[in-house]
């Protein structure tokens, strides 16, 4: 029931649907960078900027929440690591988590950091472009619908 409202508000944004869905891919694409805590202010201050659909930018966005993250973080390194040159070879979690854990995923942490920005990257854009593509289609249809309804 939340989820039809919700994609009811989605759907009936203001703007035309190239706008809305622009927004919603970028939110899509800027989603998957690793820097979770600015994921939402980046997509809307971009989406201002090209004068796409803020509100579809952040709705983009909300797709890597807290709950999906781990998904979309183990897929983004996985594909960042085997883009990258060398990969992971020297990278290897440790079997017990403590300070000496901690220590070396600190000293390693620029390479992850390029490793998930590289993986974004790259697996942003195709979800991104399928996004605008499935946005697209979807607003048009929906449009096409409440146009043609019967009146009382």
């Amino acid at each position: 029931m939340v989820f039809t409202g919700v994609c009811r508000r989605f759907l009936s944004l203001t703007g035309g649907p190239r706008e809305i869905s622009l927004g919603f891919a970028l939110g899509l694409f800027v989603g998957m960078s690793p820097f979770m805590m600015c994921h939402t202010v980046t997509a809307v201050f971009i989406a201002s900027l090209l004068k796409w659909n803020k509100i579809a930018a952040a709705a983009g966005v909300v797709i890597t929440n807290p709950l999906t993250a781990p998904f979309f973080y183990a897929m983004t390194y996985k594909v960042g690591a085997a883009v990258l040159p060398g990969g992971t070879s020297h990278l290897v979690m440790p079997a017990e988590f403590g300070v000496d854990a901690l220590m070396a995923l600190l000293k390693n942490g620029p390479e992850i950091l390029w490793i998930l920005t590289v993986g974004g990257i790259v697996t942003g854009i195709p979800i991104a472009l399928a996004g605008y593509v499935f946005a697209y289609r979807l607003i048009q249809i929906y449009r096409k619908r409440r146009s043609i309804r019967p009146g009382p």
